[in-house]
């Protein structure tokens, strides 16, 4: 079996894509136990402490007029204003591939190499209280009609919710109040539900959580696109008890 190929992976950073300006991401979550033994314990005791989770991005310094769609620029404001990282691994096709979401994200460490002679790289850490949330990416394209999208079998229904998140990473015109539902149905044909609604003005990372059950087949429903021409998204649902 093939493994997945660096270039295959898109990372995000709230409602920006910046797999282009990045080398490499590290995803780590880990789970710490405090000894709590006391004096008259037959055994040793822990107490389980919630997953600790980070995750680790490097690549180069670019600059930009906008200084907004920049790795250094996210960076620096995820210091003080917390964003949601996203990354998705595939391998031919986005839709139906394993992503990681680390929701309310603030950077931990950010670094700048300045290298004499060579290419600056710029190096950042971010940590979330919330912890790391595995998923399956159901969309990732441009949306420029009301409809749907394929959907995407994620393996199996899920009983108690979850999350799911819409990384909006390029607006074209002018859009204000879109709204696309993330919808759920028992077959691929079968008549689909909506399990939430994402409503964004423009470029942003936007959450829904996921109540109940939530069906096998997934896929995305615009029904407003605020006025906008187009809006390119990438969607991320993280199923309770099936993806995570």
């Amino acid at each position: 079996m093939a493994g997945i190929k660096g270039i295959n992976t898109r990372v995000l950073l709230g409602g920006y894509l910046l797999s282009s300006q990045t080398n490499s991401a590290s995803v780590q979550a880990t789970l710490d136990r405090v000894e709590t033994t006391p004096f008259e314990a037959a055994g040793k005791e822990y107490v389980t402490m919630p997953p600790d989770s980070n995750v680790d991005i490097n690549g180069y310094l670019t600059f930009d007029t906008a200084n907004g769609a920049t790795f250094e620029k996210r960076l620096h404001t995820a210091i003080g204003t917390a964003d949601t990282v996203g990354i998705v691994y595939y391998q031919t096709a986005l839709a139906g591939s394993p992503g990681y979401v680390l929701p309310g994200a603030y950077t931990d460490n950010m670094q700048i190499q300045s290298q004499v002679g060579g290419v600056m790289t710029i190096n950042g850490s971010f940590a979330s209280d919330t912890g790391l949330r595995r998923g399956m990416c159901v969309y990732s394209g441009t949306i420029s009609a009301t409809g749907t999208t394929t959907p995407v079998d994620i393996g199996a229904a899920g009983s108690a919710g979850g999350y799911a998140y819409l990384f909006v990473t390029t607006e074209t015109g002018t859009g204000t109040g879109a709204d696309i539902d993330i919808e759920s149905a028992t077959t691929s044909g079968g008549t689909y539900t909506s399990e939430g609604t994402f409503t964004f003005n423009g470029i942003s990372a936007v959450a829904v959580t996921l109540s109940g059950t939530v069906n096998r087949y997934l896929r995305l429903n615009c029904t407003d696109l605020g006025g906008a021409t187009s809006w390119v998204v990438t969607c991320i649902a993280c199923v309770a008890g099936v993806t995570y």
